[in-house]
């Protein structure tokens, strides 16, 4: 469609050589059975059809982790991932040790990974507290879920070697727990998660709370928790609300990003949040008053210029 890229060429000249070169632009998302893959999808959707010159191509991935290291290296320049990998990926931490990719910079905040603690109702675990010299399901190795388990357990005074920690993906994590082979589980996913929704229908569980005094001192600590809560009803047997903390899952892109190209990216998924929502469910949580909510690190000058405009920064 080069009469559309020659009209717009007009209004932004050499901001779009970079894009005209290669209209593909790659967008780094998830497994094809978690969220970001389809959320990703609906968001390059939106994009695909507002026509800007250029078109996003969803790829799926292992997530933030790897994310973070396509979106560095500019082999992605699109990418969803949690707001705590980003803030490790730029300051050197954890998997991204001795290695910090400083040139990542955020677009816009998608939706709250809320930290779930599970376990059977009849644990008479009730608090954190209660978790000392237990077995506990603290995520897969290397994942965002076992440093969440280390932060928050060290908010109540608990060290990883207080407890028995299992490394486990989720699902394995709630075989475990069915079969009483786990005291109890940190999960960090979007809520309701279906792994723990099926393993609500077969034991009756509870979610262990984050009390909010607790829940202020994480967000004090670090600046990628927020609070959050899950909702009663969103499990079976879940029947009160239940106070805990997120991190959010965040858009990204690389620092050399075009300006105009992200400025326009940011404007249209806000211009669509109706449509994303209707697309994919976390959709719903995609709106303006949030987009900066949990943004752990830099901005990217095209996505602040829009902030900017509709004066929310």
């Amino acid at each position: 469609s080069g009469s559309i890229l020659g009209q717009r060429q007009v209004e932004t000249k050499e901001t779009l050589d970079k894009v005209t070169t290669s209209n593909k632009i790659i967008f780094a998302t998830g497994g094809t059975g978690g969220i970001y893959y389809p959320l990703g999808g609906a968001i390059a959707k939106v994009i695909n059809d507002a026509d800007l010159g250029f078109e996003i191509e969803v790829k799926s991935t292992g997530g933030s982790v790897e994310n973070a290291r396509l979106v560095s290296s500019n082999k992605a320049t699109l990418a969803i991932m949690q707001n705590d990998q980003a803030y490790y990926a730029m300051h050197g931490m954890v998997a991204f040790e001795n290695r910090a990719l400083k040139n990542i910079r955020a677009i816009a905040s998608l939706y709250p990974e809320t930290i779930q603690i599970i376990t059977n109702k009849n644990s008479g675990i009730t608090s954190v507290v209660d978790l000392k010299g237990k077995k506990i399901a603290v995520g897969a190795k290397g994942s965002g879920t076992v440093e969440n388990t280390k932060q928050i357990l060290e908010v109540y005074g608990i060290s990883m070697n207080d407890i028995k920690p299992i490394y486990s993906s989720f699902s394995e994590a709630t075989v475990l727990l069915k079969h009483n082979q786990i005291d109890a589980a940190f999960l960090t996913a979007g809520a309701p998660t279906s792994a723990v929704t099926e393993l609500s229908e077969s034991i009756p569980i509870k979610i262990i709370p984050i009390e909010i005094a607790k829940a202020n001192e994480l967000t004090a600590r670090y600046p990628y928790y927020e609070q959050d809560v899950i909702k009663a009803g969103a499990y079976s047997g879940v029947l009160d609300d239940v106070p805990t903390v997120a991190v959010m899952a965040i858009l990204v892109t690389n620092k050399e990003a075009d300006n105009t190209m992200i400025y326009k990216i940011t404007k249209t998924i806000f211009d669509n949040e109706n449509r994303i929502k209707k697309l994919h469910e976390k959709g719903a949580y995609i709106k303006k008053e949030s987009a900066l909510s949990g943004i752990s690190i830099k901005l990217h000058l095209g996505a602040a210029a829009y902030y900017n405009k509709i004066g929310i920064l």
